[in-house]
């Protein structure tokens, strides 16, 4: 039972203590006149606790204070403002750069894209140029066995008229000897005839 009371005990020790409420703001307008506000006319309820020239010169003090504040309340409104300025400045050239980045994006796809398409054309030429190489190379075979034929045909004509022509030569004078003595034959037996003829007439 003791040991049950002492850790209530501890627990209500150690739990957090409740978060106060946050003071009230007390909103006042700046622009109106320091001797019109509520603690300015509250300064006016000491005069029987402190002296006069001691009064009035808190009350000076509170005029300053309203002053330096009010003078840093504009600081304040000013550097906002200018903040504000900047910070649209910041969003302008965060906007800037965004496109600036989406462009340069833009550009580096297009070069990668314009690269690929050269390392296409790159390979459709070489294959250009390999396929024009072998044409070439098959055409001066064609050419060097077209030149070989035609050596070779013009040896055989060289060598046909050597051997051919020489026994056409000879058959043809074999042939008109042939000829002249089939017309003298030929004469003969016509001479035959007519004699036999006129022998016969006479007889």
């Amino acid at each position: 039972m003791a040991d049950s009371n002492a850790e209530e005990k501890k627990e209500e020790t150690t739990a957090a203590p409740p978060k106060k409420a946050p003071p009230p703001v007390l909103k006042v307008d700046l622009d109106s006149d320091p001797k019109d506000s509520v603690a300015f006319t509250l300064l006016g309820d000491w005069t029987k606790r402190v002296p006069e020239d001691e009064l009035d010169s808190y009350k000076l003090l509170y005029v300053r204070l309203w002053e330096s504040v009010k003078i840093a309340f504009e600081e304040e409104k000013r550097f906002l403002k200018k903040a504000r300025t900047l910070n649209n400045d910041v969003l302008g050239e965060k906007i800037n750069m965004e496109k600036a980045r989406l462009r340069q994006q833009d550009e580096q796809d297009n070069l990668e894209r314009l690269e690929r398409e050269r390392e296409t054309c790159q390979t459709n030429l070489d294959e250009a140029e390999h396929a024009d190489t072998v044409v070439k190379y098959e055409l001066q075979e064609l050419t060097s066995v077209y030149n070989e034929l035609e050596d070779s045909l013009l040896e055989m004509k060289a060598e046909n008229e050597r051997n051919v022509e020489p026994e056409l030569a000879r058959l043809r004078s074999e042939l008109k000897a042939m000829q002249d003595e089939n017309a003298e034959a030929e004469a003969a037996c016509e001479k035959d005839k007519a004699r036999q003829l006129e022998l016969a007439e006479i007889y």
